[in-house]
């Protein structure tokens, strides 16, 4: 595998990691919804097709920018938005994609489990926290992604290459270790929601 370890690339893979994790944090206002009809959301839209392998860019902006079309058409997009995103993920495991680690890795899939604990230990070991005005489990899907950007930024801020090397490594293991055990089942749950 041929890993592109360059500071602007890192950067650019921080930023998908907190766009996402703000996508998964709490519905888009009104004002943010805005940005996104705005020349500046067409210009964050763009970076972050960027981050993107160049044959998947243009779908990206061609599907991005027909949604953001559909949702101009409506009276009131944000609280269009704000429904979906209730009944996608603020609902219970039978009706919605609960986004905690713990739900899909405890057998009971309960919250608060050891995927919770990991992570705040993982944070803890950083010198970072959930905020308090985040009142969610440490296992967010939210939280994790930007961990994982906070975790982008240390590796652009390394010292030489094989701390670099260390730190990209390190990554790996988060997504493999942390995320990719349970987001399948939270995307398949996602996908029947929408089905529903």
């Amino acid at each position: 595998m041929i890993v592109d370890l360059q500071p602007q690339n890192a950067e650019q893979r921080a930023s998908v990691y907190w766009w996402l994790s703000t996508l998964f944090a709490k519905e888009l206002s009104a004002d943010a919804l805005n940005v996104y009809f705005s020349q500046q959301g067409r210009e964050l839209l763009a970076g972050l097709a960027e981050a993107l392998p160049a044959d998947q860019q243009s779908t990206f902006l061609t599907q991005f920018e027909s949604a953001i079309n559909a949702l101009k058409l409506m009276e009131q997009p944000h609280l269009e938005l704000a429904a979906d995103f209730a009944q996608a993920f603020l609902g219970d495991q039978r009706t919605s994609a609960m986004p905690y680690a713990s739900v899909y890795l405890s057998e009971e899939g309960l919250l608060f489990q050891q995927p919770h604990q990991e992570m705040l230990n993982l944070l803890n070991k950083q010198g970072l926290a959930v905020t308090e005005q985040f009142k969610e489990p440490a296992d967010h899907l939210a939280i994790m992604l930007d961990y994982l950007g906070n975790q982008v930024m240390r590796e652009v801020g390394a010292k030489n290459e094989t701390e670099r090397k260390k730190l990209y490594k390190e990554q790996l293991e988060f997504i493999t270790q942390q995320l990719l055990t349970w987001i399948p089942q939270f995307n398949r749950r996602c996908q029947d929601t929408i089905r529903n």
